[in-house]
């Protein structure tokens, strides 16, 4: 896990602020997660697929014009991002040497 909160301002860019803010949530609805390898993966492949049918949706449906039509399709990308880094969080704290 990161060692210290970072701020908006820490970060190159507001999409990285939203993933690190999506983590936080994430947290704090379920608290800290560890899973098998094989389970994060299906919880990630999960959420890349509701990506992909944002994604669908997006391009396919008729009428689904402007940013509205990519904002599903951003929030389901952010999660994608945090569930990815939950994994490496999880991996860090396995593979961490001790002080």
């Amino acid at each position: 896990m990161i060692d210290q909160a970072l701020t908006p301002d820490d970060v190159p860019a507001p999409a990285i602020a939203t993933i690190l803010a999506e983590r936080e949530a994430q947290t704090a609805r379920w608290g800290v997660q560890r899973h098998s390898w094989p389970e994060w993966l299906t919880i990630l492949t999960e959420e890349v697929g509701e990506a992909a049918t944002a994604a669908n949706h997006a391009y396919w449906t008729p009428g689904c014009e402007g940013e509205d039509r990519l904002t599903p399709l951003r929030v389901e990308l952010v999660q994608v991002a945090a569930v990815a880094v939950a994994i490496i969080e999880h991996i860090e704290e396995l593979t961490r040497s001790p002080v």
